[in-house]
């Protein structure tokens, strides 16, 4: 069984209000639950890979504001969240993220999460990636 790539999301948690950090991301902001605040979203660019998307998501946050900045650094979480979906084409299907990368992502304290969805599956709606089993 393989899997197919589908998308790299970002999401920020914090017990703070992130509306700055969501406008500089361009990242969906949900209300407040609870004094917890969340950002989310995934890259824009149309680049098709994960190395591209997380490499997208870095310059963002490369390129934040000091404010900006100081909120990214100050938040909970910083997930960098690689989805894929099983699939039955493929025996094995490889993606590489290289040292670099990984490096990138430790250099702005972020966490890397990768998901392997069901094929198929839609239901998303009780879907939390804090939540893991």
């Amino acid at each position: 069984m393989g899997a197919r790539f589908i998308v790299t999301d970002l999401e920020v948690v914090a017990p703070f209000d992130l509306s700055l950090l969501a406008g500089e991301l361009d990242l969906h902001l949900f209300p407040d639950d609870e004094g917890v605040s969340r950002i989310r979203g995934s890259p824009s660019n149309g680049v098709d890979d994960p190395a591209g998307q997380i490499n997208e998501l870095l310059g963002l946050v490369r390129n934040l504001t000091p404010a900006g900045r100081d909120l990214w650094d100050r938040s909970t979480y910083r997930i960098f969240d690689v989805g894929f979906e099983r699939s039955d084409e493929h025996h094995v299907v490889d993606f590489e993220l290289s040292a670099e990368l990984i490096q990138g992502i430790a250099s702005v304290q972020g966490i890397l999460n990768i998901a392997i969805y069901r094929d198929g599956d839609d239901d998303e709606e009780d879907w939390d990636p804090l939540q893991f089993p």
